[in-house]
């Protein structure tokens, strides 16, 4: 039971981690804003904008990376783990590549339906792939590896506490390959 519920609370850590990278990315942009304002003279005449700014992060985090996070760690992230703990492939190339598709994958397949779904008169038309140009291509690969480093990011923080503090000494927690050989005698039918 120790390593379930110490399991539960790293996923609920893993999806904090790109909250809390997306208001660190954010609060680069306003800091470089305040620069700007800085060295242009105009840092006093826009401290109300600044604050909106400020505030805006914070609501984006909990209305719209929030939800985001939270689903992809426990819609696709918990299947993938149960089923990875139940062949003891929980290792750390693993967990980063699935944290890598988990971010991208949902992504792409939004977009790629956004783009090519279009709805008219109450019917569903399916654009034809001639329709698709390099540019939406090009945003679709930008997002995929955008949000691919968030799940990325996720996945780090999760096989570290996975790793370090979920199952450290747990054989639920290593790979099958690092458990002791077990030897196994026949039964003998001596009467």
């Amino acid at each position: 039971m120790r390593i379930a519920l110490k399991t539960s609370i790293a996923l609920i850590i893993t999806a904090f981690v790109p909250m809390v990278l997306s208001f660190l990315i954010g609060a680069l942009f306003v800091v470089a804003d305040i620069f700007s304002q800085f060295f242009s003279g105009t840092l006093l005449a826009n401290l109300d904008d600044l604050f909106i700014s400020a505030l805006g992060l914070v609501l984006i985090d909990i209305f719209m990376v929030a939800p985001v996070s939270f689903g992809h760690v426990f819609w696709l992230g918990l299947p993938l783990l149960l089923l990875s703990w139940q062949f003891r492939a929980i290792r750390w190339w693993s967990t980063l590549l699935l944290s890598f598709i988990i971010g991208a994958v949902p992504t792409v397949l939004y977009w790629f339906f956004y783009i090519t779904l279009r709805l008219e008169e109450g019917k569903i038309y399916f654009l034809q792939m001639e329709n698709m140009n390099s540019s939406n291509l090009a945003i679709t690969a930008t997002l995929a590896i955008i949000m691919g480093g968030f799940g990325l990011s996720g996945g780090l923080a999760f096989w570290f506490l996975w790793r370090y503090w979920a199952s450290p000494d747990s054989p639920y927690g290593r790979p099958l390959s690092e458990l002791p050989e077990v030897e196994i005698k026949p039964l003998s039918h001596d009467p």
